[in-house]
């Protein structure tokens, strides 16, 4: 525990200095997070022997990075396709390389980075949007786990993650539902000085989502590492796993506040 918190005393900082200055600052931090994961996945795989053309998927991390920092949203998918369309031909254009490779692969260009792209197109409609993201993912994790440690009876999903318990969930979800909720208007109140019933409903609906979205990300970590037969992705983070560990969640979140908070939902 000691070690967690001290390895989150140095983390939580970091990110806060990024987001202060922002802009290319906050695009390299995800930028850089983005490759970590990416070698963290594309190894975890790789011990279930499932293979991919990992370097492609560095060279599509720092590409899609370049398009969200000079381009849009348009920019970044645009980019997905472009490597998706070089992918696939090699699965079966080289000589070792199989279809179930070139999926493998694309699916790495999504989860984690295309989602983590979403991170820097969220910044860039404001702050506000990044910490919603980013603390509904912590506050679903933190409740559900207190939750199910003192109320738990029920497991969740066994095979998957078996601590997790559907008290837990209810938990995670009920305490995001409110905290969030509860920031998202009063960030609009201070904001703009007026909150209508449209945005409060709005951002009602962003907080559910977020605490019900944040545990299927955990859940589909867990998953993948269950597949991959590891308890981590790596041991970058001291107490706490690999990068990918500690921003599952949140890879899900954001691209619910996104989603909203581009169509001026919120």
């Amino acid at each position: 525990m000691k070690t967690r918190i001290i390895s989150a005393a140095v983390m939580i900082p970091l990110v806060v200095i990024c987001l202060i200055f922002g802009g290319v600052v906050f695009d390299v931090l995800i930028a850089l997070v983005s490759l970590i994961s990416v070698l963290e996945v594309t190894s975890a795989l790789k011990k279930a022997e499932i293979k991919t053309f990992w370097v492609l998927n560095l060279i599509y991390s720092v590409a899609a990075s370049i398009a969200v920092y000079f381009g849009s949203e348009a920019w970044l998918f645009r980019t997905l396709i472009l490597f998706v369309l070089i992918t696939l031909p090699l699965s079966f254009i080289l000589p070792k390389a199989d279809l179930k490779m070139g999926v493998a692969t694309v699916f790495v260009m999504i989860y984690p980075t295309t989602l983590l792209g979403v991170f820097c197109l969220a910044e860039s409609l404001g702050w506000v949007y990044i910490v919603a993201g980013a603390a509904s993912a912590v506050i679903t994790d933190t409740a559900a786990y207190f939750t199910g440690k003192y109320l738990g009876k029920r497991k969740l999903s066994p095979k998957i993650s078996p601590n997790k318990t559907v008290e837990g969930a209810i938990g995670g979800a009920v305490a995001t539902l409110v905290l969030i909720s509860v920031y998202g208007i009063l960030c609009r109140v201070f904001m703009t000085g007026t909150i209508g019933v449209a945005h409060t409903v709005a951002w009602l609906v962003v907080a559910l989502l977020c605490g019900i979205f944040a545990q299927i990300g955990d859940l589909f970590a867990s998953y993948i590492k269950r597949i991959c037969d590891i308890k981590d992705f790596s041991n970058i983070i001291p107490g706490h796993g690999g990068v990918t560990d500690r921003i599952d969640s949140a890879l899900f979140t954001i691209v619910i506040v996104y989603l909203f908070a581009s169509m001026g939902i919120i």
